[in-house]
């Protein structure tokens, strides 16, 4: 919606701009809290490209031949990103040190945010679609309660009061979620497109591959760098 209300290309310079100020916010940061912090606005500004970004290709190319095969590339460039990132985040952690990870996303995110500008034409709808607080604010609360039970629960144990109520805030926003959101005719959760099974299925397919491609890349790191 904010891509849809503000412009696609306006969304995708300024989700690099937050970027790069969250590089630069790493790159300083004394201590675990400023990194934590820094990492924080990296995500924010990843969240405004990641849709502008796929939204602007669609717009691009409207025919549907040449629509899956932009998409197409946009997904190979990101897999191969996130596959060659250990490998070359390790070179540059082991030579220059683990700031300059954070350094050289720098001039990128800069390059990128200026490209976009300069090259990419405006792309917005003639009537942007309204706002879903209430479903976002829901949907956040999902994922975040989730993210904090899988991240905490070996250290806090499954069983603890925190990882309990996390998982019960999680159920109960997810439980609302549903009903709010079927009847809402701009949601940010479409929920009755999981009934078409031509979606749910390639959508089910698709983020069991996304998980087993990001826990593969996660542990493979730690094997590279503990075992070879």
């Amino acid at each position: 919606p904010m891509a849809d209300r503000f412009g696609r290309r306006t969304m995708l310079v300024i989700g690099n701009l937050v970027m790069v100020a969250g590089s630069v916010i790493c790159a300083l940061s004394p201590g675990i809290s400023e990194l934590i912090a820094g990492r924080i606005v990296q995500g924010a500004g990843a969240a405004m490209m990641a849709p502008a970004g796929l939204s602007l290709l669609t717009s691009a190319y409207t025919g549907t031949a040449e629509r899956a095969f932009a998409v197409m590339w946009w997904s190979v460039v990101g897999t191969v990103s996130l596959s060659s990132g250990p490998i070359i985040g390790g070179l540059i952690v082991h030579y220059l040190g683990w700031r300059y990870v954070f350094w050289l996303g720098i001039p990128l995110g800069l390059a990128a945010a200026i490209g976009a500008f300069a090259i990419l034409p405006e792309s917005r709808p003639a009537k942007p679609t309204s706002l879903d607080p209430v479903g976002q604010m829901l949907l956040t609360l999902v994922l975040a309660a989730a993210s904090f039970a899988l991240i905490e629960g070996v250290r806090l144990g499954w069983t603890s009061v925190p990882i309990l109520l996390a998982g019960a805030v999680g159920l109960g926003c997810a439980v609302l979620l549903v009903p709010i959101e079927a009847r809402k005719k701009h949601p940010a959760l479409p929920v009755r497109l999981f009934t078409n099974r031509g979606f749910s299925g390639p959508l089910l397919t698709a983020a069991v591959s996304s998980l087993a491609l990001a826990g593969l890349l996660f542990l493979n790191t730690f094997y590279l760098q503990g075992e070879r």
